[in-house]
């Protein structure tokens, strides 16, 4: 496996920093694509990686590299150990049975709200997501069904006009993001044809445009995954 297979994202478009890009803007750029890496499964719970290694791979010097890091490791998302290298948190049984209660309150609310505002364009990406997730487990390609089902969730919760409320998902997503690559490698295939059966009806909710259709599919995914993740995940301490 390459290192860059290992780091798993990288900056949009051109990797090649362009010379008249300021450093705030470099920064920022940095911060997000880690950020959203985390989000959409490209790392794991117990993964290490280093400062030098994220700013390679992000194409960018140390410095936006290890700022990026720290205000990730501000946030909780990431820690920094005593070795110097980075490390993605580790997931106990009460992290998450914590994770599934907020998303549980946050994500049903999202998915309501965008079933009654989402515009074509909206639905669009939302369908295009969708179809993206199956034809990715079918070429074993993890990272990129990873992607596709961030995409997904966040093209509905983004459709709900509500920043507040998707910067709090976000923020769950952050610690449950790194948790998304282990079905994907490890359910069966019944799994995950019962798993985008349930999507399939979140998206026929949101083109009807039926918010309470919309609520009940979105809470049905997550108590699905749920109970499959505490019978199957190794979660630390267990």
């Amino acid at each position: 496996m390459s290192k860059r297979q290992e780091i798993g994202f990288a900056l949009n478009g051109d990797e090649k920093r362009p010379s008249d890009i300021k450093r705030n803007t470099l920064k920022e750029q940095s911060y997000s694509v880690l950020r959203r890496a985390l989000m959409a499964g490209q790392f794991e719970p117990g993964q290490q990686l280093t400062v030098r290694g994220i700013g390679e791979h992000l194409g960018v010097g140390t410095m936006p590299a290890r700022e990026a890091v720290l205000r990730l490791v501000t946030a909780g998302a990431l820690e920094q150990l005593s070795t110097g290298r980075i490390r993605v948190p580790h997931v106990t049984r009460t992290d998450y049975d914590e994770i599934i209660a907020i998303r549980l309150r946050l994500e049903p609310l999202a998915a309501e709200r965008a079933a009654a505002l989402a515009t074509p364009h909206d639905l669009a990406l939302i369908a295009s997501a969708w179809r993206a997730m199956p034809a990715s487990a079918r070429v074993k390609d993890v990272e990129a069904a990873a992607l596709a089902n961030w995409e997904f969730r966040f093209d509905i919760y983004r459709a709900a006009q509500a920043p507040l409320l998707v910067g709090l998902i976000e923020s769950v997503w952050l610690r449950s993001g790194p948790l998304i690559a282990y079905p994907l490698r490890h359910a069966t295939p019944a799994v995950a044809r019962d798993t985008q059966g349930l999507r399939a009806k979140l998206v026929d909710a949101m083109t009807q445009q039926d918010p309470g259709a919309a609520r009940q599919a979105t809470q049905a995914i997550i108590e699905s995954a749920a109970d499959w993740y505490r019978a199957n995940f190794p979660f630390q301490g267990d």
